[in-house]
């Protein structure tokens, strides 16, 4: 899943309403600018930068878990003679997506390598989620102890502000990135799950066919009895008589039992080779087993990960409807505090019009009071 920056377009819109707003309007936003805004930008600048590191790695991840696939799959080209020094120390952090389009197969060291590091780099990227979350749970638990005491003690609809409900909306946006973040997650974790759940499926599917290959290499490989000699002399008299009309062929011997492949004396030879191909056997079952007992516990790790990821998703998905109700909550109490206060700047014009009369109709009854007098 791919995502497209929009912040120079969101820069741009900012510029052009700045370039709106006339100047003292501007003089007077930039002197009532408390130092807590700065803060505040400073503390979002670094957030979003540490957010977009995390993205960066698991987009790298999925990108490298999509260029391994094939190879990382290839199971019937593993190279079961390669020797043990030959085993390459590969690192995902190290190499490009280019760099593993020349890797045709890999063995099953390699494939637990890789593994491995999948599964500290998602463990490792969960870890800094949780981290930003509770960074951001500090910094508005640090923003309300900073508030009024008096203003805590009000209830929520009385301290209304603009600053409280862009609070609330920054927070909201905070939430929805580590929300994004863990989504990514969940979908790397998910989809280094299926590889690997296939690749222990091949290998057992491989294992079994090899098995079954062998045993019917090892059955018809045994040496067929010797043919009667029977037929031989059947022909040899039959030569001379060419007169004679071609007799009809006997019918087929009967199929041999088991039983006479047991009587089959094997030479040396036999018995060494069969010996060999019987411990080839065993100990590339036993790689294999080996193999898929190890790719079972990154399995169950990878398992328990996806699980943590999808309840912390499903937390999270609650805390943000939490958040934008809050926030929406918020934004309209403060349109309904602009409309209030427009109508009191409304009456407060009415209130110094009927003053202005009242003082003036005061000020000529005393003048006719004083001149009739």
């Amino acid at each position: 899943m791919t995502f497209i920056s929009r912040t120079d377009e969101f820069r741009q819109c900012v510029q052009e309403y700045a370039a709106k707003v006339p100047d003292s309007k501007r003089r007077k936003a930039d002197v009532s600018k408390r130092a807590g805004q700065v803060e505040e930008d400073a503390f979002a600048r670094q957030y979003l930068a540490e957010a977009y590191t995390i993205l960066n790695h698991l987009k790298t991840l999925s990108q490298l878990l999509v260029s391994i696939r094939r190879p990382y799959l290839n199971i019937d080209a593993n190279p079961q003679f390669r020797p043990a020094s030959a085993t390459r120390n590969l690192d995902m952090n190290d190499m490009s997506s280019d760099a593993w389009a020349n890797v045709k197969s890999l063995t099953n060291a390699e494939r637990d390598q890789l593994d491995l590091q999948a599964n500290v780099i998602l463990t490792k990227c969960a870890q800094r989620v949780r981290e930003l979350e509770q960074l951001d749970k500090r910094h508005t638990e640090l923003l309300a102890s900073k508030a009024n005491p008096l203003l805590r003690m009000l209830p929520t609809r009385l301290v209304q502000s603009t600053e409280t409900a862009d609070a609330d909306t920054r927070a909201l946006h905070r939430s929805n990135i580590a929300w994004y973040l863990t989504r990514r997650l969940t979908e790397t974790g998910a989809a280094q799950k299926d590889m690997q759940e296939e690749r222990v499926k091949r290998q057992v599917e491989r294992a079994t066919t090899l098995g079954s290959t062998t045993a019917l290499q090892t059955k018809t490989a045994a040496p067929a009895p010797t043919p009667s000699t029977s037929t031989s002399g059947w022909g040899a008299s039959s030569w001379g008589r060419g007169s004679q009309p071609a007799p009809v062929p006997p019918p087929p011997p009967p199929e041999e039992s088991d039983d006479e492949y047991d009587d089959i004396e094997l030479s040396p030879s036999q018995i060494l080779q069969f010996e060999q191909e019987n411990a080839a056997l065993l100990r590339s079952v036993e790689d294999t087993l080996a193999s898929v007992k190890v790719a079972e516990s990154r399995l169950l790790d990878i398992s328990a990960l996806q699980t943590e990821l999808v309840a912390h998703l499903t937390r999270q998905t609650e805390v943000i409807d939490q958040l934008y109700d809050e926030a929406i909550a918020s934004q309209g109490d403060v349109k309904r505090a602009n409309q209030q206060l427009h109508k009191a700047r409304e009456n407060q014009a009415d209130s110094r019009i009927f003053l202005i009369v009242f003082l003036l109709g005061a000020s000529a009854a005393l003048l006719f009071i004083h001149w009739y007098n």
